[in-house]
């Protein structure tokens, strides 16, 4: 097994020179039309292509396989945006170079050759751009230049940058073939970058869907030391928006939305959040004006672009809520801010050392900190940046996954409070540097969650389940949420044996399902009865594996639990913390697993649409909500959530763990998404 896909890419087929992508949504006879003018005017070196359909309608993906037998195809179910599905290609592919191609573009005689040669003679260049053109042949703007800025924003808002068409500010243009310019960013529609450039930086960022993704790599490239080019001699033709010509207004509204990402990740949240309001009055006045002029065609297309602009949703409901929030901007209600502040509380009581384990009322004291909860918090923290357009939560969630790297075992695996590696603490931490390396890009992070598979695929028993390295010597079904970390790994690594044992798991776990729903193994000391914690995390493994799978069994055992769980979910949101064989539940509540349900129940009403889970969610975050102390001066009380409910409930009796407020703020988070 490989221990980098970066090694897999560099080692294998030594003597290819360049990896073609391309990305396409229903573009079917455009994209034949891209492939053969590649064939037609082939660079001078080995090559090779590869096409990731989208889940496209118009047998983009059979006209592919029909005609182009030689070019490797990636088929997705759904529409996985433009960022992710190149980045599918890049990890599989093999060239020293790699170019992003549109589906909508026409590749001219000796482009190709042009961009190799210029990336051969130097040395330092990370990424360059070709010369993109209009079909009639003039040069195309915004097509490369410097990176944004308020000003160059606000110009284009108002639609300034056409009367500066020659500005590398606002919409530059070049127009000698044969001139090559420095340059801060190019566009995306023909972008070769350095494979050894993307090594050190990571690939495009998923959290942009569509649009400024290209400009954050460069960004990022040159951040780095490298230098970025625009190739005059390097023509290549775009027509141009077909794609998201199918949808206009969505579209433009996650441009503006993809903007305010970028401003908010590179110049913080105060910057960001004007330049939403300079967007929001630039699309108002756009509906007003042309509404007065009787032009109904663009102020119906203004009004639709702002209805999706502020709405602000998720860019997909088959993404989690518990993995990203992309564009989605949250108002800091008491409950999340108070929360959001016991995290930083938790993170200070251990020197800036990974998050304390909670606070222990009866002690009064912060415990030490807890790898594995400090591990799959990260993602809550880059989500909480993002919502709240506050940098801090971005700097601790780096430094969190900086300490987990400090703690991993020279075999890979994250030791738990006694020392001991545990097999589900190693796979909870990989959550976290999974997000951290596609948040910035530092391959550490990916190496780091890289042999922390490998660990977990050596350590695993043959029947699935992780038997050796467990929490009390308890073999439990709560491990679906380390197949789910494995099947993350997987997805950024070719080849790999991770799929495999993942499949394995969730096999494994379905067996120990009952007809009832009810799962054996499923608590954390021997002969104990479930608690919702842990019934929740394994719901929550096998869920989103299934998602991730395509594979409808896993997602149909999760959903017979959580529907068991939510027809015994009270009116006043009240659920068991704990359940016997047959159901019976327990008098006290798990306030963990409540929230943990919650998310489950969001998840599902995406999923099937049906108001019983968004109503039962809202219900578990309201009575959990009520239980949160936001008076108290205590900081390990104020904004903390109890183990149980009462406070003396036998789960964590009197104590505030870390992993019950994480999971409380992806909640919050969460159903902002409905709000």
């Amino acid at each position: 097994m490989a221990n980098s896909e970066w090694q897999i890419a560099e080692n294998q087929h030594e003597g290819l020179d360049l990896s073609i992508i391309i990305v396409s949504w229903n573009t079917r006879n455009l994209l034949a039309q891209c492939i053969d003018s590649i064939y037609a005017h082939p660079p001078h070196c080995e090559f090779e292509v590869w096409v990731v359909d989208n889940a496209s309608s118009d047998g983009s993906a059979a006209m592919v396989r029909e005609r182009f037998p030689q070019v490797r195809l990636i088929e997705n179910r759904e529409n996985v945006g433009f960022a992710r599905a190149n980045n599918q290609a890049i990890r599989r592919s093999n060239g020293r170079y790699v170019l992003l191609l549109n589906s909508d573009t026409i590749v001219q005689p000796g482009a190709l050759s042009e961009m190799i040669a210029f990336m051969e003679a130097r040395s330092a260049v990370g990424i360059v751009g070709g010369n993109i053109l209009n079909p009639d042949g003039t040069p195309q703007s915004l097509c490369f230049g410097r990176f944004p800025s308020l000003m160059s924003e606000t110009a284009f808002a108002w639609g300034l940058d056409s009367h500066f068409p020659f500005s590398l500010w606002f919409s530059p243009r070049l127009g000698i073939d044969g001139e090559f310019l420095p340059t801060d960013w190019v566009l995306g529609a023909a972008l070769m970058a350095r494979r050894a450039a993307l090594n050190q930086v990571g690939l495009l960022d998923e959290s942009f869907s569509m649009y400024s993704e290209e400009v954050d790599l460069a960004w990022r490239v040159q951040r780095a030391g490298w230098k970025n080019y625009v190739l005059g001699a390097a023509r290549i033709v775009h027509l141009g928006q077909q794609s998201t010509r199918q949808i206009p207004a969505a579209m433009k509204a996650q441009l503006f939305r993809s903007k305010v990402l970028y401003f908010q990740k590179h110049h913080g949240r105060v910057a960001a959040a004007l330049l939403e309001r300079i967007f929001t009055c630039s699309i108002l006045a756009k509906c007003w004006v042309y509404s007065l002029q009787r032009r109904n065609h663009l102020a119906e297309l203004w009004s639709e672009t702002w209805a999706h602009f502020a709405r602000h949703k998720s860019r997909s409901p088959d993404v989690s809520p518990m993995q990203t929030l992309d564009h989605l901007h949250v108002t800091i209600d008491p409950s999340l801010k108070a929360a959001l502040d016991w995290v930083m509380a938790a993170w200070h009581a251990t020197g800036k050392r990974g998050l304390s384990a909670g606070y222990d009322l009866f002690r009064r004291e912060w415990k030490p900190a807890y790898p594995e909860t400090t591990g799959y918090t990260i993602p809550t923290l880059f989500d909480c940046a993002q919502a709240t357009m506050d940098d801090t939560y971005r700097q601790v969630a780096v430094g969190l996954a900086e300490y987990e790297l400090s703690v991993q075992t020279t075999e890979g695996a994250i030791p738990c409070l006694t020392g001991e590696p545990i097999a589900f603490d190693t796979g909870q931490v990989i959550f976290g540097w999974m997000r951290a390396w596609r948040e910035v890009g530092d391959v550490r992070y990916l190496r780091a969650a890289q042999r922390a598979a490998d660990w977990l695929v050596r350590n695993q028993s043959t029947d699935g389940a992780w038997r050796e390295h467990q929490y009390l010597n308890v073999v439990k079904v709560i491990d679906t949420r380390v197949a789910w970390s494995l099947l993350q790994v997987d997805e950024a690594t070719e080849p790999s044996c991770y799929r495999e044992s993942a499949r394995r798991n969730l096999d494994w776990a379905v067996a120990q399902q009952r007809v009832n729903g009810w799962f054996d193994d499923c608590a954390l000391r021997a002969s104990a009865l479930p608690i919702t914690h842990t019934l929740a995390y394994t719901i929550e493994g096998l869920l989103e594996s299934g998602i991730l799978l395509g594979e409808d069994r896993y997602i149909q055992a999760a959903r017979k639990t959580a529907d068991v769980l939510l027809g015994l979910q009270r009116a006043d949101g009240f659920l068991g913390g704990q359940f016997d064989s047959q159901w019976k539940p327990s008098t006290w509540s798990c306030l963990t697993g409540k929230v943990q349900m919650a998310l489950v129940w969001f998840r599902l009403y995406d999923i099937t649409n049906d108001a019983n889970y968004l109503r039962g969610a809202r219900a578990a975050i309201d009575f959990v909500r009520q239980r949160q102390n936001l008076k108290s001066k205590n900081p390990g009380v104020r904004g903390g959530i109890p183990g149980s409910s009462p406070l003396w409930g036998p789960y964590e009796r009197f104590k505030y763990p870390n992993w019950a407020v994480k999971f409380f703020i992806d909640a919050l988070l969460a159903q902002a998404k409905y709000v």
